[in-house]
């Protein structure tokens, strides 16, 4: 997860659907590994489940390559959050997890509290759901492909502190190559836990203790992307010779 400030500072309660209320729990954070097939599988689920209908591709595009910017590709994902989404999920769970973000220009390292899920499609619903409500004119963007409009609205409404351009061009290198490359046969949900592979960009922007990532790391993933490009330009070059 980037330099997230999402907004949503845990409660005393929350309502579920209904009107129950649902206390706040805090439990321990674990990791949730997903593939980039898992996750868009399980963001596939959450609209059809929401809107009773298909996600529009673009759409479903965009928010796949963000989760996987936030995620290191689903590699780094805790406790099926998608979006480094604070506080505490519509169940009333919470996690506490280590973090980096820019404040006053500053990277600070600190400990915030994240809303937790028991599986992909429950963290999935509830990120698609927040997203639509608190961020109406990012989905329009991201409807029509406009990833830079889609980050701006974010950036606008302060989901992430991260430097606007550089977590665009991450989201649209994700989209590009991550999202539209995705192997079907890795759609397949995990019943809990599993694990994703990293990517060579992915292990080369992560920090070793687990925190989530930062300005600078995403700027080194697309660095690593770019290269990986260029190097496969040069090996087909190479074949063709």
């Amino acid at each position: 997860m980037s330099a997230v400030a999402v907004v949503s500072p845990p409660r005393p309660s929350s309502l579920r659907e209904g009107g129950e209320p649902t206390r706040t729990r805090e439990v321990q954070t674990r990791a949730t590994p997903l593939s980039p097939g898992q996750i868009k599988s399980s963001l596939a689920i959450a609209y059809q489940k929401l809107h009773g209908q298909s996600a529009p591709r673009e759409l479903l595009d965009t928010l796949v390559a963000q989760v996987c910017t936030e995620t290191a590709s689903g590699a780094r994902m805790h406790d099926y959050n998608f979006g480094g989404i604070k506080g505490q999920s519509s169940s009333g769970l919470t996690a506490r997890v280590n973090t980096r973000e820019i404040l006053n220009g500053e990277e600070v390292r600190l400990k915030d509290s994240f809303r937790a899920y028991r599986t992909p499609v429950e963290g999935a619903i509830d990120y698609v759901a927040f997203l639509e409500r608190r961020f109406p004119k990012a989905i329009e963007a991201a409807k029509n492909g406009d990833v830079d409009g889609y980050v701006g609205a974010l950036k606008r409404g302060r989901y992430f502190t991260a430097d606007e351009t550089a977590y665009a061009s991450a989201v649209r290198s994700h989209r590009d190559s991550t999202v539209r490359s995705i192997d079907p046969s890795e759609v397949r949900l995990p019943d809990a836990g599993g694990s994703a592979p990293l990517s060579i960009a992915d292990e080369l922007v992560l920090p070793p203790d687990g925190d989530f990532a930062t300005t600078a790391a995403v700027t080194r993933v697309l660095d690593a992307m770019n290269a990986s490009m260029v190097s496969l330009a040069r090996s087909g070059e190479e074949d063709e010779g």
